[in-house]
């Protein structure tokens, strides 16, 4: 009986390459046209109902919310590299770079600074509300419209 493979060693190194691949793989499941939906938060970030006072509601963008995946970083971290949605949910207000460096999700992943970038555009621009097909050329140009 052949032995199974060992798990990947944690964090997994991601490169320019290895992040590229997540965010196509991601745009491959959801489609190039698929659009983050912004989750009405209160003051703490947490996501609201009908109980909110309106006046502390803002939309944000979350990787994770309500048990399902948020954005196109979330997904791509999430079904790409195995962090569990619950640490990511925890953390959904997070910059890509804070996210990594200050919370557990670095304990599963660590980018190098090509990697970070590519997210990084990709986030500000799905975050634009802009299609995530649309946010993978940017992130695969480095280039990010205003």
């Amino acid at each position: 009986m052949p032995t199974p493979a060992a798990p990947p060693a944690l964090p997994v190194h991601i490169d320019r390459e290895t992040a590229l691949a997540s965010l196509e793989a991601v745009v491959d499941i959801y489609g190039p046209e698929h659009r983050y939906d912004l989750v009405a938060v209160d003051d703490d970030h947490s996501c609201c109902d009908e109980d909110c006072e309106e006046e502390h509601v803002i939309d944000e963008c979350l990787y994770a919310y309500n048990g399902e995946i948020g954005c196109l970083i979330g997904a791509a971290l999430i079904t790409q590299f195995d962090v569990p949605l619950a640490v990511l949910y925890t953390y959904s207000v997070f910059n890509v770079e804070t996210l990594l460096a200050e919370t557990p999700v670095g304990q599963y992943v660590e980018l190098d600074a090509d990697a970070l970038n590519v997210f990084t555009v990709a986030q500000k621009c799905q975050d634009g509300d802009r299609p995530w097909g649309e946010a993978l050329r940017q992130a695969e140009t480095g280039e990010t419209i205003a």
